[in-house]
């Protein structure tokens, strides 16, 4: 408020001048927003692994690895730290840089019901660390108990497992870790190099606890960091967003986006009556007024060449048809018939599960689908006492019984598995991993 220049006088004398947001914004909402701070909610991650990985082991990650990327429910971006020496020249304080160091970085999954993201911490935990590569024992009683290379004295054996790091690996796990952040339709990258684990934990489980979510966590330390950012989808960046395991919704939005020319179409409505009543008389002067600017904004919304898209008003057709109310300056977009939409990749909420010669048919003919299905089932322990690990470090023979086992759940009216299944050969019609 201002007592210097006189705009509103109150009951008490005194001259007060109400101000507006104007700074708030030209600095914020003037150019796009192109000013304004990003959300922190708009984000995508790309988890890349050696060929080691991938290939040798047919790892969880290696199966799962887009969907594990959209899986993160919190990450950190790089920090660092630099060490300043201050040293006497001649007696003036003078401040050196000794070194650079990289703060580590927290990522946060879902723990989700599938168990990918369990299935990564599982898979990283085997591949640099033996002791997880042992295979438990089952009892005569049923129950499964330690491995022969826990036992409690081993002291004398005439051989002894390893142990520990001694796995014999050279090339890392992950190549990188890519955080995106996205706004504007632009994406801003950070690539953490050669990261490596330094802790991870599975969260807790907790009787009284109804109302919060379990999480995967892990705390990353990294090389270095390289900066990158772009348009969304040229180059194909950010990797992997839009594709059908990442779910995301293809659909093109009817409202389009706001453009600078579209200003003008602001001074056109607000010079629209907010409210026409059709038993005044002056209404018969207003219409022919709407019917003009009706004209003219047919021809502010026509299709730009620089292919921002067009949208329908709708308020004036509204006023036009004596509407009695409505809000100055307010845009209604209309859906555009002329707009191509693509089907979504989400699933329907009754959408068709495959019977039973359709998923065997396209079993045989996909065998990436096939593949996709028994990791799924083996994830949320369909077999008992059976894992995904444990199926890949399976001979050829056992792997196939477990597979027809599997197969013939789904197609002999196990609704579930028959979701899985389906789900699994609709993902690798689309998948660029096929």
């Amino acid at each position: 408020m201002s007592f210097q220049d006189s705009y509103l006088r109150d009951t008490s004398g005194l001259d007060v001048h109400l101000r507006d947001a104007r700074h708030a914004h030209q600095l914020y909402t003037e150019h796009g927003f192109a000013l304004a701070p990003k959300t922190k909610y708009l984000y995508h991650v790309v988890f890349d692994m050696s060929d080691e990985v991938g290939h040798q082991y047919r790892s969880n990650t290696a199966r799962f690895q887009k969907e594990i990327g959209v899986l993160v429910n919190q990450a950190d971006l790089p920090q660092y730290r630099v060490s300043v020496e201050n040293k006497q020249q001649y007696n003036r304080k003078k401040n050196i840089q000794t070194r650079l160091d990289y703060q580590d970085v927290n990522i946060r999954f879902h723990d989700d019901n599938l168990g990918l993201t369990r299935g990564l911490l599982e898979d990283y935990y085997k591949y640099y660390y033996v002791d997880g590569n042992h295979r438990d024992q089952q009892s005569s009683s049923g129950f499964f108990s330690a491995s022969n290379a826990f036992k409690a004295r081993d002291k004398y054996d005439e051989t002894v497992p390893n142990y520990g790091l001694n796995n014999g690996k050279v090339n890392p796990f992950f190549r990188y870790i890519r955080i995106y952040q996205l706004a504007k339709r632009q994406w801003f990258a950070y690539t953490l190099i050669n990261p490596l684990i330094t802790a991870f934990d599975h969260g807790s489980v907790e009787s009284s606890d109804a109302s919060s979510w379990n999480a995967n966590s892990i705390t990353v330390s990294y090389e270095s960091v390289i900066y990158s950012n772009g348009t969304v989808n040229e180059q194909g960046e950010p990797l992997a967003f839009t594709d059908p395991e990442t779910r995301y919704d293809n659909v093109m939005s009817p409202l389009g986006y706001w453009s600078n020319s579209m200003s003008k179409t602001v001074d056109v409505l607000s010079r629209v009556p907010t409210l026409i009543d059709p038993n005044r008389q002056r209404r018969n002067n207003v219409l022919p007024r709407v019917r003009n600017q009706r004209s003219r904004r047919d021809s502010l919304f026509s299709n730009s060449s620089n292919g921002t898209g067009s949208i329908g008003l709708g308020l004036l057709d509204l006023f036009a048809g004596g509407a009695t109310g409505g809000l100055q300056g307010a845009v209604v977009p209309n859906v555009d018939g002329r707009r191509q939409e693509s089907p979504s990749t989400l699933d329907s909420g009754n959408r068709r599960i495959l019977d039973s010669d359709n998923i065997l048919r396209e079993f045989n003919n996909r065998p990436s689908a096939k593949s996709s299905y028994i990791a799924r089932a083996l994830n949320i322990n369909a077999l008992p006492g059976e894992t995904l690990s444990s199926y890949n470090s399976s001979n050829t023979a056992s792997q196939s019984a477990i597979e027809n086992i599997l197969i013939n759940r789904a197609t002999s009216g196990d609704r579930k598995l028959a979701e899985i299944a389906t789900d699994a050969i609709e993902l690798s019609k689309g998948s660029i991993l096929t």
